[in-house]
């Protein structure tokens, strides 16, 4: 789905559920009404005749006030064009006058007692002649009569008023009285649907597979709720305190996509994660705790970087805080003695686990120097202190074994090695003596001369083997001899790049050397530095890729000087560059090409009896040696 469907669902969505609300809070409205109305309970013409006293009531309180100062023939005329008749009686009786067509029905009707002083109306003769009455002689007679009035709304209703209305509006409300509730029903599933649409698709969007937060969202959660919260009070109370409650049903709908907003943002923020770390509670409770934390690592730094003298110090002062607060307390007669005793017992215990801790870090301190076989003694110790104390002469006892083992394994080694490659050395001349002999010899057989050739290849390979070893001892147990001159870089790595260069080409290698202008001198054993060159440059001549560049740079760098090799491996190279350094591992697994793996060992070895720095880094199928040695003092 792209994103204009996106937002055009979103948008239809949005739309059915505005109206879908609007239709479920009009048929809630109804099923409440017709439930006051007694619609699901009582029969269709006592609800009728039920909504119409109350406006029958109305009418015969005016109709009243018309009879009251003898006005019948006004009333008549005020309730003309309404659905109202009725009807006035004299004391004995008698119908004296009426707005009634005949005999016509009613639905319902009302009768009440008037009570008329005549003493206090003008016309008295005319107005009490048309009620049927005696004529008064002189208006200040005083006489008073007693009739009654019957107020009618008929059965036949013409009329346009608010009787009509109130009967059309119970007919209509009352035929769809369970018509509603089906309404409500399905408003209510639309609501519930579009709800859970909205909220689903809430966060995502195209080409995106992680969930998106708006703008709102980032708000944290609790600051926006009481947001949302506030606005719905605020209306709330404008709607009770100054508005009618009818606007209630205008704004409840406008209320209602506030609350989509509001479930929408939650969904994405539940879906995202973190709802709970998305709250200015939890993060002022998480700044006030990284607060804390840092005060107490804080003073535990500042505390233990003090001296025992000064950590006395405090803990005295804090002792003494503490003694004398539980004085104050407890303060009863005897409380200063149990404080005072309190206070230097607890003052010679901090003191002896001080003094406790204090041999511990001196030993430690020695052993960690290299004085692996000094014990801490704890004889006079506290218990606590003195198993911390043996753990650590365990741990002494156990480092100086696994030290004297790989010392004595590493010895057994170097000497098997050397003794071998001595051992090997003598029959090997002599094997190199006859394959030569033999190969001076005039040899008819062409498979003979091949041979030959290839035990005099495999025969120098093996020698060269044999004086790597012995070298590569040599060199990792220091038992070589160095003579330091005065040695340039720059010229050394000239004559070996001359060295190479006929090798280069054979392998379609391009070498770019970056030299410095300057002369670059070091104190260095020109022979060994010349083997560790030569290491170097046939290594990367066997493994870089052929139809490649070699960068071989020389610099200087805080005082040393540094040259760099790196060139393409030809294959893919699993191991890290201190696995390479070691002996007898090569990059070719393998072991297809010539080489032995000691020719970066031996380049490492010699380079650090000579106080220099050699380290080899692979990223990807780059190779790079580097090479670092203090330069001369001048």
């Amino acid at each position: 789905m792209n994103k204009s469907s996106r937002v055009l669902w979103k948008t239809v969505a949005i739309f059915l559920s505005f109206i879908a609300f609007c239709l479920l809070e009009l048929s809630i409205v109804a099923v409440y009404v017709g439930y006051e109305l007694d619609f699901y309970t009582q029969p269709r013409q006592k609800i009728i005749k039920e909504c119409l006293s109350g406006h029958l009531d109305m009418m015969c309180e005016d109709l009243y006030d018309y009879l009251k100062r003898g006005e019948a023939f006004e009333a008549e005329e005020y309730f003309k064009g309404q659905n109202f008749r009725f009807d006035v009686y004299n004391e004995y009786g008698d119908l004296i006058f009426s707005t009634r067509d005949g005999d016509e029905g009613y639905i319902v009707s009302k009768t009440f007692t008037v009570v008329l002083d005549v003493g206090s109306i003008e016309g008295v003769e005319y107005k009490i002649e048309n009620y049927g009455a005696k004529p008064v002689t002189s208006e200040s007679e005083y006489a008073m009569y007693s009739f009654s009035a019957v107020g009618y709304i008929p059965e036949t209703l013409y009329d346009a008023d608010e009787v009509l209305s109130v009967y059309r509006i119970v007919n209509v409300g009352y035929d769809l009285r369970f018509g509603v509730i089906a309404i409500g029903v399905v408003s209510f599933l639309l609501v519930a649907a579009s709800l859970i649409f909205l909220m689903s698709v809430a966060g995502h969007r195209p080409g995106v597979e992680k969930i998106v937060l708006a703008p709102l969202d980032v708000i944290p959660f609790d600051l926006y709720s009481i947001l949302f919260y506030t606005v719905l009070l605020i209306e709330w109370g404008a709607l009770t305190s100054f508005l009618p409650q009818e606007a209630l049903l205008v704004l409840l709908p406008f209320n209602y996509l506030l609350v989509i907003v509001y479930l929408c943002s939650l969904a994405v923020r539940l879906k995202h994660g973190g709802l709970l770390k998305n709250t200015f509670v939890f993060m002022t409770l998480r700044f006030l705790a990284k607060t804390a934390v840092k005060a107490f690592r804080l003073a535990v730094r500042f505390f233990v970087a003090l001296s025992v003298h000064w950590r006395c110090t405090l803990i005295f002062v804090g002792i003494f805080v503490t003694v004398f607060a539980f004085y104050g307390v407890f303060y009863e007669e005897g409380a200063l003695a149990i404080s005072v005793v309190l206070f230097f017992g607890l003052l010679c215990l901090a003191l002896k686990v001080l003094s406790d801790y204090n041999e511990i870090k001196k030993g430690v301190d020695r052993i960690s120097s290299g004085e692996l076989y000094h014990k801490i003694p704890t004889e006079k110790m506290l218990s606590s202190s003195k198993r911390i104390a043996e753990r650590i002469n365990g741990i002494q006892e156990n480092l100086q074994s696994v030290v004297e083992s790989g010392i004595k394994s590493e010895r057994f080694k170097t000497e098997l090695i050397t003794n071998v490659s001595h051992d090997l050395k003598t029959p090997l001349t002599s094997i190199i003596n006859y394959v030569d002999l033999i190969a001076k010899e005039r040899l008819e057989s062409e498979k003979l001369r091949e041979y030959v050739s290839v035990l005099e290849r495999q025969a120098k390979r093996l020698k060269k083997l044999t004086e790597d070893l012995v070298e590569a001892s040599k060199a990792s147990t220091g038992n070589v001899d160095i003579e330091y001159t005065v040695c340039e870089l720059g010229e050394l790595l000239t004559q070996t790049f001359g060295e190479y260069t006929e090798r280069l080409e054979k392998e379609g290698l391009t070498l770019c050397p970056q030299l410095c202008d300057e002369q670059v001198e070091i104190f260095a054993d020109g022979k060994h530095l010349w083997r560790i060159l030569d290491n170097v440059m046939s290594n990367t001549v066997k493994y870089a890729l052929p139809s490649t560049r070699v960068w071989v740079s020389l610099t200087v760098e805080d005082g040393c000087a540094v040259i760099i090799f790196k060139n393409i491996s030809r294959e893919v190279i699993s191991l890290s560059g201190a696995e390479l350094t070691e002996r007898f591992v090569r990059a070719d697994t393998s072991r297809n090409s010539e080489g032995s793996g000691l020719g970066l060992s031996i380049a490492k070895s010699l380079t650090e009896l000579q106080g220099g720095e050699f380290s080899v880094t692979v990223d990807g199928d780059l190779f790079k040696v580097r090479i670092e040695f203090p330069l001369c003092e001048t």
